[in-house]
């Protein structure tokens, strides 16, 4: 049973999946949940955990009070089901507040059409519409996990995956790659300074 695997379709193509191991099976569909779209593995083994949490759930009070992000967010704790393999875990997640332009956005491609449609004289027609959604309150969020693994290959990892979306909601990419680029930028700063050696 892989429960990260429910709604989700997953392929294999090739002759190696015979020597594939269950735990390698495991970390796969553990990728789809969310999507996990981003993942350090640190060095470390569970010693620096606590320091490495600490330090996270600091550094997590930044990015909601600052202004560089295009999509306003909210900061709360979470605890998601702790997966096969890991024994310890701590989260948060960054949820996104709903927006004014949220259920009247539009792609690059369709605003064009609707401009030449304007210049044209025409009226708006039903086919460059968007029909409007219902107001969602999944707006979207990026989840980050702190985790200690039972592999000896890995032992502590940080992985980020998508949360919180509901149907038809647009992915916040500029948001999320903000945001991404910080964590990132604070899991090396704490590598190199601050990490027990």
């Amino acid at each position: 049973l892989q429960p990260a695997a429910r709604n989700a379709t997953f392929c294999s193509v090739g002759d190696s999946a015979s020597d594939t191991t269950q735990e390698v099976w495991d970390d796969l569909f553990l990728q789809l949940d969310g999507p996990e779209i981003w993942r350090c593995d640190l060095d470390d083994n569970d010693a620096g955990f606590d320091q490495l949490v600490e330090y996270i759930m600091e550094w997590s009070e930044l990015p909601a009070t600052s202004k560089g992000l295009t999509t306003p967010i909210r900061l709360e704790r979470s605890t998601p089901i702790r997966p096969m393999g890991v024994t310890k875990q701590r989260a948060l997640q960054f949820l996104y507040l709903p927006t004014a332009t949220g259920d009247r956005y539009m792609s690059k491609d369709e605003e064009r059409a609707r401009e030449r449609e304007m210049d044209s004289g025409g009226t708006k027609s039903s086919t460059t519409t968007t029909p409007p959604r219902k107001k969602s309150t999944k707006e979207g969020g990026l989840e980050i996990l702190l985790e200690v693994t039972e592999s000896p290959k890995v032992g502590m990892r940080v992985r980020a995956r998508r949360c919180n979306y509901g149907p038809g909601v647009v992915i916040k990419e500029l948001t999320e790659e903000t945001l991404l680029s910080r964590i990132k930028k604070t899991i090396d700063v704490w590598q190199n300074e601050i990490s027990p050696k």
